[in-house]
């Protein structure tokens, strides 16, 4: 038990000093609003891009989509949407509001988490986890799109303001096409797909830069954690992130156990769907009309809390010997 103890806590104890170092920087005026913004700006355009690239580019991709993750990730993606945009409007009534529930509730921090998990508990990356990453990526900011122009259409409608014109599919299709994740997953995927040797000095510079993003990600995350204002949403805020950290994974988990998946398989879902609400919800969700606040409070209880819950589910799960 000890051993496991200290495993599950090495794991975790990174994500935990990084953070404090970006409240600590924050505190003492290193970092400010508008420097967070630019390096969190840097983060979304250049580091996670690069990082997705790595992951994909040279591994084996006809590895990574016979994982039985492939259909299980999209499909429970599509459900956690469904069922919180059926119940959410049973718990608030303002389609703002809504709108930042859901949001916050289906959009998963994987890309931050899924590499830096995977090494922290295997010593390595591996296919099961780089697959989930990249589904969760693409699908995860396709579906985000619709689902807020949905809830952005209803707060229109409830301010008794003209809806704006509905978005076309082709600009939808560009949307995505000038998506920086999309972009680093799909040149990652064409890369791999063609072949061609990335010569040694351009795989080394992809390799410094990927390895800059998790500890500078998740100090510009410490960084802009906040939750000052938490009082008037507490209570829709709580119970997104008990869907999100406990209810989801608690339910994503079922089938997976009782199939005998492997232990990769069991993180890739954990990373999957127990992972704290994605930063970039905190932008999308106030440009889309719905409740910007409210959302930056979900990401930063979320991040806070997931640092018990992401241990303690690496933990039962090595105690039941499935990891």
């Amino acid at each position: 038990m000890l051993h496991n103890l200290y495993i599950t806590f090495s794991v975790v104890f990174p994500f935990m000093v990084y953070l404090a170092l970006g409240m600590l920087l924050r505190r003492t005026g290193v970092l400010d609003e508008h420097s967070s913004l630019k390096m969190n700006r840097f983060v979304a355009l250049i580091l996670f891009p690069v990082n997705l690239f790595n992951a994909i580019y040279k591994g084996d991709l006809a590895s990574m989509v016979r994982q039985p993750i492939v259909p299980y990730v999209v499909i429970g993606i599509f459900c956690s949407i469904s069922f919180l945009m059926l119940v959410v409007p049973r718990l608030e009534k303002d389609p703002a509001r809504q709108g930042a529930m859901v949001h916050c509730g289906f959009r998963t921090n994987a890309t931050l988490f899924a590499l830096a998990v995977s090494e922290g508990v295997f010593g390595e990356d591996v296919p099961e986890v780089t697959v989930m990453l990249v589904l969760a990526a693409v699908v995860n900011n396709i579906v985000s799109v619709p689902v807020l122009e949905h809830y952005q259409q209803k707060v229109l409608a409830a301010r008794g303001e003209e809806a704006a014109k509905k978005t076309s599919l082709g600009a939808l299709l560009l949307g995505w096409l000038k998506n920086p994740l999309l972009i680093g997953v799909m040149l990652g995927i064409v890369w791999n797909l063609i072949g061609i040797p990335m010569p040694e000095p351009c795989a080394v510079t992809i390799q410094n830069v990927s390895a800059c993003a998790i500890p500078i990600a998740f100090i510009m995350l410490g960084a802009r954690l906040d939750v000052k204002h938490l009082k008037n949403n507490s209570r829709n805020v709580l119970q997104v992130t008990a869907y999100k950290l406990i209810l989801l994974p608690a339910v994503a988990f079922i089938y997976p156990i009782l199939a005998g998946w492997t232990a990769q398989n069991l993180v890739a879902m954990l990373v999957a769907f127990g992972t704290p609400t994605a930063i970039i919800t905190y932008v999308t969700t106030g440009a889309a009309d719905c409740d910007g606040e409210m959302a930056g409070e979900i990401v930063s209880v979320s991040t806070l809390v997931s640092m018990l819950t992401i241990f303690l589910w690496l933990f039962g799960l090595k105690q039941a010997g499935l990891i």
